[in-house]
């Protein structure tokens, strides 16, 4: 599912690395792009996700084919007042599910002309995108550009249905049971980065991985001396106010490295 800081586009490097196991736990569930691999990669058979946000449960109506009547315009009153997560992942700038899609005129003409449910709507949406494109190339790139991305985000969350359902938990990482024979992944917000909407407490976080039994695989960009990063991947792109190249890396503690 869309979300910040996916990490779909090498999700399935991450669980190459994990052993099988009956559960896999995902503590930072966010989009699932993690677990979503987990599932294609056959190696476990119960799924349980953990997020503040209600991501899991939107998991789970993508997957029972529940995603109602999200191919319509969404206006920017309707997103600060709707609590459908679904909604608030496809509308939200960068996926944040915080902030709406966008003040450019020219974007929402494009997604209200392309999805309002209302045709008289629509073909006033139609004439007011002929009248800001004019005959600008940038603009009309922008235009073929913002009108793919939507759609594609769409079909995303339609081409989840059939996959399995996740046990939903929207609990602190530190209250999830975690039950025998499971392979445990976090993916917590990046220390140094904003916009997730939470205080996380970073230095409390890592103690609580490096004192249990079993162990648990971190996505972070660094780790305390007494991690081993078993898995190192550049990434180029723009994130939090960041842009050029950076390096995330897989964490184990030591005595299971």
């Amino acid at each position: 599912m869309p979300y910040q800081g996916s990490k779909g586009r090498f999700a399935d490097e991450i669980v190459a690395l994990f052993p099988k196991a009956e559960n896999f736990v995902d503590l930072f569930f966010g989009g699932g792009a993690v677990t979503h691999a987990a599932m294609l990669s056959g190696k476990f058979e119960n799924f349980i996700a953990n997020d503040l946000h209600k991501t899991p449960q939107a998991w789970n109506r993508c997957a029972e084919g529940d995603i109602g009547d999200l191919f319509r315009f969404v206006g920017r009153e309707e997103f600060k007042e709707t609590d459908d997560m679904l909604v608030k992942m496809v509308w939200s700038f960068g996926a944040s599910c915080k902030t709406y899609l966008s003040d450019d005129p020219v974007r929402l003409s494009i997604a209200r002309a392309i999805m309002d449910s209302d045709p008289i709507e629509r073909k006033g949406a139609i004439l007011e995108l002929l009248r800001l494109l004019g005959k600008d190339p940038a603009n009309i790139y922008a235009s073929k550009h913002t009108a793919a991305t939507h759609f594609n985000l769409l079909k995303r969350l339609a081409a989840i249905k059939g996959l399995p359902k996740v046990a939903c938990h929207n609990l602190d990482y530190r209250e999830v049971v975690i039950p025998e024979n499971s392979v445990v992944y976090c993916d917590p917000p990046y220390e140094g980065t904003e916009g997730y909407g939470n205080k996380f407490d970073h230095t409390a976080f890592w103690e609580w991985v490096r004192t249990r039994e079993f162990p648990v695989f971190v996505s972070e960009r660094s780790a305390p001396e007494d991690f081993m990063s078993v898995h190192c991947r550049k990434i180029d792109g723009r994130f939090n106010g960041f842009s050029g190249t950076r390096e995330e890396g897989l964490f184990v503690h030591r005595r299971f490295a």
